[in-house]
């Protein structure tokens, strides 16, 4: 993808730079602790900085802004590379292209997905929050952080299979954190994707709402299998909730996924 910005080589007193909540990722403690105990000056790197008007935004280089602030110099001077004429979606896309090599969580790089315009993270959050989630982190009850499964079940066929198997978990056990595991949501997306239109959705939901331990030994169960028939734990789920569905059915079965 090619932007039409300019981009030029400054120095600036890291002072000078603010930070912008939704074109960053979020701040880690930890990290600005580490960087303020193994800060070396003289190896800082460039910052990569977005002029919107008169503000400088850091949108690379948030964590060692925060730990040069910290240690109280806020006048020292660091190179920064300035991206001008950007928009906010060219700045979230800029975002994800610096750190596309580094360690950077699924997260944060959906959050910017979003952000910039990715249809796959756009439609999946959408389809997620119409489900009743909030696509949100930490874990809990009501979130689905499972981003990375979220996407990939919404490639499987644009959403289709996503919007089902988030109906399917929802009815079988809840908003509740365990049934949004990634694994529940790629298990079922399968089984959705590979059985449109041939499944009896309130037997299959029935059937899950009483699979004995819940999500929790579903997923349990599909690591089990794993041991033996290879594969991944999402695939392997999805073989689990083919033959649950299909015991004690004399007809209409579901074939292997």
């Amino acid at each position: 993808m090619k932007y039409r910005f300019k981009t030029k080589s400054i120095e600036m007193k890291v002072g000078e730079l603010r930070l912008h909540h939704s074109a960053n990722r979020e701040v880690k403690p930890g990290r600005v602790r580490y960087f303020t105990r193994e800060m070396n000056a003289d190896a800082l790197g460039r910052f990569a900085v977005w002029r919107d008007g008169r503000n400088m935004y850091v949108i690379d280089g948030q964590h060692r802004k925060l730990a040069l602030e910290e240690l109280g110099v806020p006048d020292w001077p660091v190179r920064c590379d300035l991206y001008e004429g950007m928009t906010f979606s060219d700045a979230c896309q800029q975002f994800l292209d610096l750190n596309n090599q580094l360690t950077v969580s699924s997260y944060d790089k959906y959050d910017k997905g979003v952000k910039a315009g990715y249809a796959e993270c756009v439609e999946s959050k959408r389809i997620a929050e119409e489900a009743g989630f909030r696509v949100a982190h930490p874990t809990h009850d009501g979130n689905i952080s499972a981003v990375q499964a979220l996407r990939d079940v919404w490639k499987l066929d644009q959403g289709e299979s996503l919007i089902r198997s988030l109906a399917w978990l929802s009815s079988a056990w809840g908003h509740t954190a365990v049934a949004a595991d990634g694994q529940i949501i790629r298990g079922l997306g399968l089984v959705a994707q590979a059985n449109n239109g041939a499944i009896d959705e309130a037997a299959l939901i029935k059937k899950l709402s009483k699979y004995p331990g819940g999500p929790t030994n579903l997923i349990g169960a599909a690591r089990q299998r794993r041991e033996f028939k290879g594969g991944s734990i999402g695939r392997n789920l999805a073989g689990i909730v083919v033959d649950v569905y299909n015991k004690g059915r004399r007809s209409h079965q579901l074939d292997p996924v």
